[in-house]
């Protein structure tokens, strides 16, 4: 009886609600095998960014660092695409004083994900304010991101603070000493002159850098800094 039943509903779809029905049922097919594919397939990262729990983001947060936290789910999609990229950028902020990058795993910390709309979303910290993440979510984009805002500055007068070692070393060589200011400004010349030429993202971080460190020797030279 219930088979008849059934069987009479079928017959009284029409053709096209008969095909929406379908047309459903294979795009929750598809979508499930997707992730399925992208869980076997996709690329994988040596180094794992460190998730956080209500403690260690408690703890996070009331450090006052900078950071971003990457909050997303393990049947998302783009969250599993977008995984090698950030484990990158994680791996590479831990020679940044002061700039952390964390996961939290939403089917994990249910109670930290209670503002989230839809994954994966990035929020950033910076001077102890917490804000939403609209940039380019390219490693190059986040790598900018992470050098032009979070990132401390590079402070010739407080080097061990904001610089890393290749920074300092680049000071010793141009400003020890005072430096000689001709020389200076003709290298910041020749660096701003480069800045419009195809090269890697990392490069083109350095050079801005050095430009800023050697511009900063200048203004010291005039009495400025």
């Amino acid at each position: 009886k219930d088979n008849t039943a059934h069987t009479s509903k079928i017959k009284d779809s029409t053709p096209k609600e008969a095909f929406s029905k379908i047309k459903y049922t294979m795009k929750i097919v598809v979508t499930f095998v997707h992730t399925i594919l992208l869980l076997l397939f996709a690329p994988t990262s040596v180094y794992a960014t460190q998730k956080l729990n209500r403690q260690s983001y408690d703890e996070f947060i009331s450090s006052g660092k900078n950071g971003m936290i990457k909050f997303y789910q393990d049947w998302c999609g783009h969250c599993i695409r977008m995984k090698p990229d950030w484990d990158t950028l994680a791996k590479e902020t831990e020679l940044i004083p002061n700039v952390k990058i964390f996961d939290v795993n939403c089917g994990e910390q249910e109670e930290l994900c209670g503002s989230v709309q839809g994954y994966p979303q990035i929020k950033y910290f910076l001077d102890g304010a917490e804000r939403s993440y609209d940039g380019g979510r390219s490693l190059e984009g986040l790598q900018d991101f992470v050098a032009n805002t979070l990132s401390p500055k590079c402070d010739i007068n407080k080097p061990s603070e904001g610089c890393s070692a290749k920074a300092i070393k680049f000071m010793d060589k141009w400003l020890k000493g005072g430096g000689d200011k001709a020389k200076i400004e003709g290298e910041v010349e020749r660096l701003e002159g480069m800045m419009g030429k195809i090269m890697t993202a990392d490069l083109k971080r350095w050079i801005k850098q050095r430009i800023d460190i050697l511009s900063q020797g200048v203004a010291k030279l005039g009495g400025e800094l």
